[in-house]
């Protein structure tokens, strides 16, 4: 057996590279343009150069605002982010509004504190179908992070 890199980045690591970029423009000299040389640079750092996570952050971090400051980019590398990682988002907040449920009891669809985790499993639910995701694959996932907890 080899140790070898995978070939591909899941969502949920882009993501979690994309926020981490993002809070590092927004608090070392946010108010500096943003240039293509710091997004190299900032890509290299993070991820030390290794593949596929360099190649994955370089692609969704093109830079198109060349005008705009580094916490302005910032912010639009936290929509980028907003964006990944639908399904395992999805069936967390159905996990919440289940356990929510559980603890409750009677009557917990008048509780606000389930109806708004509700809002926001919905939210998320009609985010990932936009985003081309399948109800058979929000409910397995939904399922699996059930059976995880339970």
């Amino acid at each position: 057996m080899t140790d070898q890199q995978p070939t591909m980045l899941d969502e949920a690591g882009l993501r979690a590279l994309l926020i981490l970029m993002a809070d590092h423009l927004a608090a070392d000299e946010p108010t500096e343009p943003m240039t293509e040389a710091a997004r190299l640079h900032l890509a290299h750092q993070l991820t030390e150069g290794q593949d596929p996570q360099h190649s994955a952050l370089l692609a969704r971090t093109v830079l198109d605002a060349p005008h705009a400051s580094r916490a302005d980019y910032a912010q639009l590398l936290h929509a980028e982010a907003a964006g990944l990682d639908l399904v395992a988002r999805y069936a967390a907040a159905n996990a919440r509004v289940r356990e929510i449920g559980e603890r409750i009891g009677r009557h917990y669809d008048e509780n606000g504190k389930w109806r708004l985790a509700e809002c926001e499993a919905e939210a998320l639910f009609t985010r990932a179908r936009e985003a081309g995701h399948s109800i058979a694959e929000l409910t397995a996932a939904s399922l699996a992070v059930g059976e995880a907890t339970s």
